[in-house]
């Protein structure tokens, strides 16, 4: 199936950026933006991202026309994206989780990325949010990125584009 919109997303550290920078040179004929393009404030908040998602939600709808699919990745919720003011119910979508043990993760956003604490808690609150609602979305899929490289997620995440 074609979708409008493929919506990659996950908790901070999982490798959304690094997914999406391999897609782009493997998948020309669609429109890929990283959330995180045009910056992030030290301290995220809540608005800032539905700002954000709505931003996305409006230029990947408006240019729809000129790609295959656009491919979205970045800290999106399916409500945040039905919410915003461009969603409409013609938009088919995919959404594609990737999740890590919070553990896993709360160690590589510390020792990698040197993370206050309260960000990282805030980032497994954000991973509970999004496994619930990507589970109850008709067209997703949950990739664990446990044990593997980057490279072999992108490869699965292309096969689930492309099938």
């Amino acid at each position: 199936m074609v979708y409008n919109l493929i919506v990659i997303t996950g908790a901070g550290g999982v490798g959304k950026t690094s997914i999406s920078n391999i897609l782009k040179n493997k998948l020309e004929s669609y429109h890929i933006v990283d959330f995180d393009e045009g910056g992030v404030p030290e301290v995220p908040t809540v608005e800032w991202r539905k700002e954000r998602t709505n931003f996305w939600v409006e230029k990947l709808v408006k240019n729809h026309h000129e790609y295959d699919s656009s491919i979205l990745c970045g800290l999106c919720f399916p409500s945040e994206i039905k919410e915003s003011l461009y969603f409409n119910n013609n938009i088919s979508i995919k959404y594609i989780l990737l999740h890590l043990n919070f553990d896993l993760l709360q160690k590589r956003l510390l020792e990698d990325r040197h993370w206050p604490e309260f960000l990282i808690q805030g980032q497994k609150i954000w991973q509970e949010q999004l496994l619930s609602e990507i589970s109850f979305e008709t067209h997703h899929s949950i990739i664990d990125v446990e044990n593997k490289t980057i490279e072999e997620v992108a490869t699965i995440i292309l096969d689930l584009i492309l099938e």
